[in-house]
């Protein structure tokens, strides 16, 4: 037998959350639009964790979705003219006001902005193209676009703004002209990506000031990288890149250059970092197996670990709710804590929304104390309420067994790094 009780313990538990992160961990399940098969699937998630954005099977093929707790799932229908059957959104922003993607127009794919009050509003082409462009991603304003549009000389990413309309970020050196940009920071400043070159294809970061700048790729890689999204305050670019002993997730910094994440246990040899949180301390993907993906979160403390294991260890089974994997985490809050993705649920794919903001709960077992919480953020204990004394309990882990020698003082999460200061 388990009984739960919350903070009734003389080491008494000093939680450092925000208001709206103490609910608890939980998982749901997105559902679908009316009309077409069951499927879905979650792509974004808007930094403060209440809205997400994706696709969804419905009477028009393919269609953009937003979804809230409290609206649901609503279609944003497509752009006039189009086939009405691939319309996908990739990007929202902070507020989840602003959703940003593709769909079908009068020739081929037109990159779009969806706003309440606009709803979808096609964002052209360069000159020359047919149009055949995505955009990607926007920043936290809703006011900077990224994607990639078609001109005359090949595909080019771009950054969109309504002053500047589309404007070309050029390509890498002894490019092929064929570049794409995947992801923007909160203020719309930094872009990374991906441009092929004559060996292949290379992640890049680009600023106004810098330009296009090469990531480069891991030890043995072949020129085969690419920058999947950016940290919200833009230090952080994450992505793939092959190595020497297959493809690797990764995180870039100016400090550290291009590492890998390391792999998920179990033998999986294929892994995409997707998105970072707002300082680059989580980030989010989908390791690849011979059968199946497996939705992964990484953090410097834990490494790479299973989304489902986290959950489970959060006090939540996908399994009783219908879910049979987790195959990929595509989005994740600015704190880290929120996370939205795709899985297979009742034999059909659906988006997911999980939430790992659980607050640290005091556990009775029949063998002992333990402390549980949602798993992502380091541990830290203190003897005392000085700011000093906190320490950070090394390799701890969601459940925590408390000893006795570990029975006495405070303990806390360490948050207060990721979330923003208002």
């Amino acid at each position: 037998m388990t009984l739960r009780i919350r903070l009734l313990f003389r080491i008494l538990p000093l939680v450092l959350l925000p208001w709206n992160q103490v609910q608890g961990a939980r998982l749901i399940a997105l559902g679908d639009l009316p009309g077409g098969i069951t499927n879905s699937v979650a792509l974004a998630i808007s930094g403060d964790g209440t809205a997400v954005a994706g696709f969804s099977a419905s009477v028009l093929g393919s269609e953009p979705f937003r979804w809230t707790l409290a609206e649901g799932m609503i279609g944003l229908g497509d752009l006039p003219g189009g086939r009405s059957d691939l319309g996908v959104a990739y990007g929202i922003s902070e507020d989840g006001s602003v959703v940003v993607g593709g769909s079908p127009s009068t020739v081929n794919t037109e990159a779009f902005r969806w706003t309440a009050g606009t709803g979808m509003v096609g964002l052209g082409d360069f000159p020359g193209g047919r149009t055949g462009s995505s955009a990607q991603d926007v920043s936290d304003d809703g006011t900077v676009v990224v994607g990639y549009g078609e001109s005359a000389q090949g595909i080019e990413a771009f950054r969109w703004t309504a002053a500047t309309g589309m404007v070309g970020l050029g390509d890498l050196p002894g490019g092929r002209f064929w570049s794409s940009a995947s992801g923007v920071s909160a203020n719309g400043q930094v872009i990374v990506g991906f441009a092929t070159v004559a060996e292949g294809n290379v992640a890049f970061r680009w600023t106004a000031a810098t330009g296009m700048v090469p990531l480069g790729e891991l030890p043995g890689g072949g020129f085969a990288s690419a920058a999947n999204g950016v940290s919200a305050d833009g230090s952080v670019v994450v992505g793939h890149s092959t190595s020497a002993v297959g493809i690797e997730a990764i995180r870039w910094t100016a400090t550290s250059g291009l590492t890998s994440l390391g792999r998920l246990e179990g033998g999986f040899a294929g892994d995409y970092a997707y998105m970072a949180s707002g300082t680059g301390r989580i980030i989010v993907g989908q390791a690849q197996g011979p059968d199946r993906g497996e939705a992964f979160v990484w953090t410097q403390q834990l490494g790479m670990r299973s989304l489902w294991t986290l959950l489970v260890r959060a006090g939540i089974n996908p399994a009783d709710s219908g879910w049979t994997n987790l195959d990929e985490a595509d989005g994740v809050s600015t704190d880290g804590l929120r996370i939205a993705g795709y899985g297979q649920r009742f034999g059909k794919i659906e988006g997911f929304f999980a939430d790992l903001s659980a607050p640290l709960e005091w556990v009775t077992t029949e063998t002992g104390l333990e402390l549980r919480w949602g798993g992502l953020y380091p541990l830290q204990h203190s003897t005392s309420l000085n700011p000093e004394n906190w320490v950070t309990i090394p390799n701890a882990e969601s459940p925590y067994p408390v000893t006795p020698t570990d029975a006495s003082g405070f303990y806390r999460l360490d948050l207060l790094g990721e979330i923003p200061t208002p």
